[in-house]
């Protein structure tokens, strides 16, 4: 009598864990798993068959959702209560996508595979209006613009060379990249050091702030800093074994960038189109501006006159502001779901060569519409505050803006983690919300942590590369007798820095890529990479044995 099987079994397979009989091409939905072999080899992620022994089939593990039939995910991480991370979310069957990782460019109905469409939609008609208003009210500012300069005169302030200019950005940028790029070496290396040397340097800037606060007879400022300071020290205590997990994580996510440095160039250059877009946005926010404050004539005593600024202009005005956050956070999320792509290439699909421009495609594709729908709820946050800020100052207005501070800075963290899933995926951003609040409740305070103890390694970095640039620049300045030549060094330190830390965002995105996929996907992460994985593990057990590190390890509970 032929074996019987769980359809479901073929249904929902993505990897390659053992050599059931049951894996056939047919099945629906079936993906061919991150460089394994072809279809008809082992390959699944739902429970084994009934009839077969799970103990025989090695990191035999459901896919990260919940499964309605089989009830737990019993080959993920648990909350201790043997409850995986991740449920479905709408309470049926795990989604035919969730085995597509990395490969859900169209669903298996055939249709288009965009997630969230409705949402890039919007954003190109926003887009479109911001067009259209500098179609409109753009000419007249110009205009305006000739009219009032016509009898302007010349500034006697000196002005440098503008090769000399160029010359000190570029040379500052330079030493940033450059810098960067050592920094990513000796993280690799010495992550355990850095850390420990970062959390040092927090708590003496305390105490050096608190010395000089008390030198200067600000001792209120001075007690501060000291309370500052003891907070660092007991931070410390209480982390310190939460070290070797971070250090695992960042080095396993720095050589995955330094294998496919592709992210940091997408970076950089998504950073050209910030800029590009900044000009833009510049010239349609101050036509629309003008359209409501442009003198259009004089009063019979020689005063001027302004056009109305009506509340349609007011509102349009608004629309800018609005427009700015948006563009700004969906430039910046494609960028971070690009790292998250490509690092979740490089664990799960070892395989694969420059996996950067696939996953910038999917990132400007098939996830835009999860990007602008994520990058909008910030968008709508900041725009309020903005509006905010503009209205009487009073405590109650304080009190909001400090709130909404707080909310903006959690769903920037949230959203983070949860275009990371997206990324890996394929899900639309509900989807991915889901799937991330239920990793939170298990495991927020170890992502917090961990992504606090990186954190602090990277911007160190990025201020060295700073202050590097900003003496070399400073040096530049003086040898070419430019004026100001402090100012010109501070100018560099600026450039340096930003280069630096557009770097280290590209680290902390594949930091958050590596722990969604050591939390969602042990087996996998075992599977592929068994070495920078078995580091994890080995850094996990001080934190993880009293949950069972099996768990965690891409092997069965016991």
């Amino acid at each position: 009598m032929e074996p019987q099987y769980d359809p479901r079994a073929q249904q929902y397979q993505t990897q390659n864990y053992g050599p059931p009989p049951y894996a056939q091409p047919s099945a629906p939905y079936a993906q061919q798993p991150y460089g394994a072999a072809p279809y008809g080899t082992a390959s699944y992620a739902s429970p084994p068959p009934p009839q077969m022994d799970p103990a025989a089939i090695p990191y035999a593990q459901p896919a990260y959702v919940g499964d309605a039939e089989y009830g737990v995910n019993k080959g993920v991480p648990h909350d201790g209560e043997h409850r995986g991370f991740v449920s479905g979310g709408d309470g049926g069957p795990p989604n035919a996508q969730v085995g597509n990782r990395l490969q859900y460019d169209q669903d298996p109905s055939g249709v288009t595979g965009w997630r969230d469409i409705w949402f890039f939609v919007i954003f190109m008609i926003h887009i479109i209006i911001m067009i259209i208003l500098a179609g409109v009210h753009g000419p007249t500012m110009i205009d305006d613009a000739k009219n009032s300069s016509s009898g302007s005169t010349g500034s006697s302030i000196h002005q440098p060379p503008t090769d000399t200019i160029i010359g000190l950005l570029v040379v500052a940028a330079v030493i940033g990249a450059a810098f960067s790029l050592f920094w990513l070496g000796l993280m690799k290396r010495y992550a355990t050091q850095m850390i420990h040397i970062s959390l040092v340097v927090s708590i003496l800037l305390s105490i050096a702030g608190a010395i000089i606060s008390f030198a200067v007879n600000q001792i209120a400022i001075g007690v501060i800093y000291i309370v500052f300071a003891i907070l660092g020290m007991v931070y410390y205590f209480f982390v310190r074994e939460r070290i070797p997990f971070a250090t695992a994580v960042l080095a396993s996510s720095v050589q995955a960038i330094q294998e496919n440095s592709g992210p940091i160039w997408v970076v950089y250059l998504l950073t050209i189109v910030q800029i590009a877009w900044l000009a833009f946005w510049a010239f349609v926010t101050v036509s629309v501006w003008n359209a409501g404050n442009r003198v259009i004539g004089v009063d019979m005593a020689g005063q001027p006159i302004y056009a109305e600024n009506t509340s349609g202009l007011q509102f349009l005005q608004a629309f800018c502001i609005f427009s700015l956050y948006w563009t700004m956070q969906v430039i910046r999320n494609i960028g971070h779901m690009t790292t998250a792509g490509t690092v979740a290439s490089w664990w799960f699909t070892p395989s694969v060569e420059s996996p950067t421009k696939p996953s910038f495609v999917r990132a400007t594709t098939t996830s835009i519409g999860s990007i602008c729908f994520a990058s909008l709820i910030v968008a709508l946050i900041e725009t309020t505050r903005a509006l905010l800020r503009q209205a009487r100052k009073d405590a109650c207005r304080d009190i909001v803006d400090c709130i909404l501070s707080l909310i903006e800075r959690a769903v920037k963290y949230f959203n983070k983690y949860a275009l990371c899933t997206a990324a890996i995926y394929g899900t639309s951003f509900m989807q991915s919300a889901r799937r991330t609040a239920d990793l939170f409740k298990a495991e927020l305070f170890t992502a917090v942590i961990n992504d606090d103890l990186s954190g602090g390694v990277l911007f160190l970095g990025a201020f060295i590369a700073g202050i590097i640039a900003g003496v070399i620049g400073g040096v530049w300045a003086a040898a070419r007798d430019m004026d100001a030549y402090i100012l010109w060094g501070f100018l560099a330190f600026l450039v340096g820095i930003l280069i630096a830390a557009l770097a280290m965002s590209v680290i902390q995105s594949a930091i958050a890529t590596t722990f969604v996929a050591w939390a969602t996907d042990p087996a996998a992460l075992h599977a592929n990479r068994p070495v920078e994985f078995g580091r994890i593990i080995e850094a996990g057990k001080t934190r993880y044995e009293r949950q069972g590190i099996n768990q965690y390890s891409g092997q069965q509970h016991p």
